[in-house]
Parts: structure tokens; C-alpha cells; sequence
């Protein structure tokens, strides 16, 4: 396959009526606003099932390069999206602090133009 047709997978194809889920395909897109006062959303692309008492989900965060997967055994209904959820709210700042963590060791810094009268500094 095309690397176009794989990333056209990563788009939604249509929107739903909840402004936190859109449908893709083959995805289930649910958009996790973790940080309210940034107002940042990160898409997770989920895709789950069940058989009787058994359900299984399957999710990537393209942002962050991670994913996981859920499988329960429960006679709850929508168990793995509340598992989803709380993972999400752990594992996306911990993956963000990692990635802050990274950057800032590897381009942290005073930066000066040779022959400008001209300095960057950047941190995160």
C-alpha cells in the first residue's frame, strides 16, 4: 500500500454529533482534552469489540508515538473506554513530561549569530 493511502487512515471520514468522536477508517477517533486550560486535544484512533462478557480495544496516539490495548472481562457495558480514559489522562502527560524532558537536553540553550549582534535562548 501507498504511504498516502495509510495516512489517509489517520483522517476521520465522517464527524458525529459529539464533539469528542469522529469515525475513521477503520478508527474510532476520540479526541482526549487532558489539559482544559491549554484548551489541547491529542487524538486517540481506537478500535474495539466485544463477544459476550468479553471486549477488547486497540489504541494509538499517532502524536505521541504510543499506544496500548485493553482486553476485559466484565458484563459492564463500555468498560475499555473508561480504562481508555484513565490511561489517556496518565500516559499522555507522562509521554509529554518524557518528550519536555528530551528536548530540553537536547536543544536547551543561548544560541548566538556568528557575525549578527543577534542571541536565542531557548527552554522548554
Amino acid at each position: 500500500m501507498s504511504s498516502n493511502a495509510t495516512r489517509a487512515w489517520l483522517k476521520p471520514s465522517t464527524l458525529t454529533t459529539s464533539l469528542i468522536a469522529a469515525v475513521g477508517r477503520p478508527w474510532e477517533i476520540y479526541r482526549s482534552n487532558f489539559d482544559a486550560a491549554s484548551n489541547r486535544v491529542v487524538d486517540l484512533y481506537t478500535k474495539s469489540g466485544n463477544v459476550g462478557a468479553y471486549s477488547a480495544m486497540l489504541a494509538v496516539i499517532p502524536d505521541l508515538g504510543v499506544g496500548f490495548s485493553i482486553l476485559v472481562a466484565t458484563e459492564v457495558d463500555g468498560r475499555p473506554y473508561v480504562i481508555a480514559d484513565w490511561i489517556a489522562e496518565i500516559i499522555i502527560p507522562a509521554v509529554e513530561e518524557v518528550a519536555r524532558k528530551e528536548a530540553d537536553s537536547k536543544f536547551a540553550g543561548t544560541y548566538t549569530a556568528k557575525n549578527l549582534n543577534s542571541t536565542i535562548t531557548l527552554s522548554t
